[in-house]
């Protein structure tokens, strides 16, 4: 995994299953369990499409992953960019963890075992 944000990608291997060809998308990918996920998908193959805050540890990473040859993408949210996404959400508001949670809770429970083959838009009416 990465410490302190130094680069430790190595192949593996022994891998049983890769994720060549897929792209995944991760928030806070600059520091932390975010930066220790992107490079385990890294490692497994993937495109990664990342965001952070802080800019200048986000190209700092981003510097660190193209060297290896990997497949990666950043982008840098800082307020203005918060506040221009909001502007465009009908209700006005990012949603809380708990509206997201409960969309998927509902999915999982009985009552929505009918359900199948849908998505399930829970963004404030931003894809409107």
């Amino acid at each position: 995994m990465a410490e302190g944000n130094k680069s430790t990608l190595k192949g593996d291997q022994n891998n049983k299953w890769t994720l060549n060809g897929m792209t995944a998308l991760v928030t806070g990918g600059a520091r932390g369990i975010g930066h220790a996920i992107v490079e385990e998908l890294l490692k497994l193959g993937a495109s990664v499409h990342t965001c952070d805050r802080d800019e200048t540890e986000l190209d700092e990473s981003l510097r660190r992953w193209k060297a290896h040859g990997h497949s990666v993408t950043t982008t840098a949210l800082d307020d203005e960019h918060r506040a221009r996404i909001i502007d465009e959400i009908p209700l006005r508001r990012i949603g809380k963890p708990e509206e997201i949670s409960s969309a998927v809770a509902f999915l999982c429970m009985p009552a929505a075992s009918y359900i199948t083959g849908q998505t399930l838009f829970v963004d404030g009416g931003f894809t409107l």
